[in-house]
């Protein structure tokens, strides 16, 4: 069976021509061509697509990615930027090389512009998720105000920590404290862990909750003072219902303002 050419199917997928009755036949018939208009229709829609989307420069190993899809010995596209896909060449250019990517004993594939465009549409809209997964995240953890290393006392020697002070958005505060295995035995019987905010001058101390695993996020009381309560505790205690510290501290640090 002969098909019909590439060309005349991209083409009618840009609507620039039409089939005429005995290719229509044709596209009724062979399920190959068939699938290679529709697909080649898709990418066109694609591309359509992104023409609302604001777009965003990508890292140069994006274009690096497109090179390798399209077999290209050379970039296709400036990295500073990363303009709409053209649905047409430009008068004065080239025809872009074919590209022959096969499957299973089907053709080659065809139109490498709108396979561009739908590529390039895919990988900057993967972009500009991960962009707005990451800030998304960003602004619900809120800004970093201080740090501390979590140093650990004589009975618990190889316990290390780290904690790390966050305000949010809407003003309020959390302390994430992270402890190694060290500990933490997992055992049934192990005592609780309690964190604590302390005065530097030892006078005062505030209980922010009790440290499940190996990581938690505390919220600190509003008009707390960080640079009076500034050194964050881990404490063992025992499950009795006594909510003083029981001055077994596991490991302990000073916060230090960013």
């Amino acid at each position: 069976m002969t098909h019909i050419d590439p060309d005349r199917l991209a083409s009618f997928a840009m609507s620039d021509d039409e089939p005429d009755g005995a290719e229509q036949a044709h596209l009724a018939e062979c399920a190959v061509c068939a699938a290679d208009l529709s697909e080649s229709e898709r990418a066109l829609e694609l591309a359509q697509e992104a023409r609302g989307v604001d777009l965003i420069a990508p890292p140069p190993e994006v274009w690096a990615r497109i090179q390798g899809e399209l077999g290209l010995s050379e970039t296709v596209m400036p990295t500073a930027a990363v303009p709409r896909p053209s649905l047409r060449p430009e008068p004065e250019a080239a025809p872009a090389p074919p590209v022959a990517i096969l499957r299973g004993a089907r053709r080659p594939r065809f139109w490498i512009p709108l396979a561009a465009a739908a590529l390039v549409v895919g990988l900057v809209g993967g972009v500009g998720a991960g962009v707005w997964w990451q800030s998304t995240r960003q602004a619900e953890a809120g800004s970093t105000l201080a740090e501390a290393e979590l140093e650990p006392f004589p009975e618990w020697p190889d316990a290390r920590g780290s904690a790390v002070v966050q305000q949010r958005p809407d003003g309020t505060r959390q302390v994430v404290v992270d402890v190694d295995p060290a500990a933490d035995s997992g055992s049934p019987d192990a005592p609780l862990r309690e964190v604590w905010l302390i005065r530097t001058d030892g006078t005062g101390l505030i209980s922010v909750g009790f440290l499940d695993g190996t990581s938690g996020r505390f919220d600190i009381p509003a008009g707390i003072d960080l640079a009076q309560y500034a050194l964050v505790d881990v404490s063992a205690e025992a499950d009795n219902g006594d909510p003083t510290h029981s001055g077994d501290s596991i490991v302990r640090g000073e916060l230090r303002a960013l």
